[in-house]
């Protein structure tokens, strides 16, 4: 379950959290399960943060830091990740209908059992040999980032 001051924390804006980020760089917060449906986040530092059964729907997180982020279960229904970095992210099992990635860093990514992923919309995005991809889906070679 989320942690309740890193939730009131996150509720100060993208400015006041990622500045509190800087000034905890070991922090791994915990923000499983919260709801952040509609919000935008863009530019947000959500690096190693437990992320797990989250309602992300409908967000913007446009160059929002997601790098080793455990979004286990989460739910990014129409969400907008734009220039984004997943890199060695947790995205299994989570829920893609809609989503829009672009210009995303996918690089160690595990995008296993994630559902709904043919719905959603990939354009651009750079991964690597240890991207691991949904059952049904190889893409022909790795996109390297340039």
């Amino acid at each position: 379950m989320a942690d309740g001051e890193q939730v009131a924390r996150l509720r100060q804006g993208v400015a006041a959290w990622n500045q509190w980020r800087q000034a905890n760089p070991g922090m791994s917060p915990d923000l499983s399960g919260i709801t952040l449906e509609g919000s935008n986040f863009s530019g947000v530092d959500f690096g190693h943060t437990n992320l797990s059964g989250a309602n992300l729907g409908f967000m913007y997180l446009i160059g929002a830091n997601l790098e080793s982020a455990n979004l286990t279960r989460a739910t990014l229904t129409d969400a907008t990740l734009v220039d984004a970095n997943l890199k060695g992210a947790n995205i299994s099992q989570s829920k893609f209908s809609a989503c829009t990635i672009i210009g995303a860093n996918l690089n160690g990514a595990n995008l296993s059992g994630i559902t709904s992923w043919r719905a959603a919309q990939f354009g651009v995005t750079y991964w690597d040999e240890e991207t691991i991809w949904p059952d049904g889906y190889t893409p022909a070679s790795p996109q390297r980032q340039p």
